[in-house]
């Protein structure tokens, strides 16, 4: 698990001139299983624009319903328990926190969580949580929203001498907006 996610943030954090790591072939020993999806077996529904999609993969874990999204630059990671709910009363900014604080997050992007850069927005998805970080490697949107039964995370970076980078913050709200969380309707119904 912590495998596929460094794979996944080295790949955010990447150059777009160089190539991201592939993802893991198969699974290690005692690593969950992985599954590549096809859109219209996904539990997440992205309208419109697919541009930014890379690949679907799900991870079979005993708990949950676990779905990576791989996009340009980042990750949207879906998790829907199969029964029960959250630690009551975690927010959104405390998901936020507890993801910007992985070991992961800070070697890949180089972020530090700061309660002061933390924004709130609304969106289709509820209340969503988000952080924008620049650091001397990369410039990265992090983002996190939980509702009783599921957790909605991820991240994008674009490098620090990308002129594209002062766009992040729109163009990720933008695709968050479009994100739907309707186990897949959309996209069933989708051409293509």
């Amino acid at each position: 698990m912590k495998r596929a996610l460094v794979v996944l943030l080295l790949a955010a954090c990447t150059p777009a001139t160089q190539a991201p790591p592939p993802p893991p072939a198969s699974a290690a020993a005692g690593e969950p299983r992985q599954t590549v999806l096809h859109r219209t077996e996904s539990r997440l529904s992205i309208l419109l624009d697919q541009s930014l999609i890379k690949e679907r993969r799900q991870v079979e874990l005993p708990d949950r319903y676990r779905e990576y999204v791989a996009i340009e630059g980042g990750f949207v990671r879906y998790d829907r328990l199969k029964q029960g709910t959250w630690a009551a009363g975690e927010s959104n900014r405390a998901a936020l926190k507890r993801i910007v604080d992985t070991d992961e997050v800070r070697e890949a992007a180089g972020a530090v969580y700061r309660e002061a850069e933390v924004k709130d927005v609304e969106r289709a998805l509820g209340r969503l949580s988000y952080i924008l970080v620049t650091t001397p490697r990369a410039r990265c949107f992090l983002f996190a929203t939980q509702g009783p039964s599921h957790e909605l995370a991820g991240a994008r970076c674009r490098p620090a001498d990308d002129p594209g980078r002062f766009n992040l913050e729109f163009e990720m709200l933008s695709f968050l907006g479009r994100l739907r969380l309707d186990e897949g309707a959309a996209e069933r119904r989708a051409p293509g």
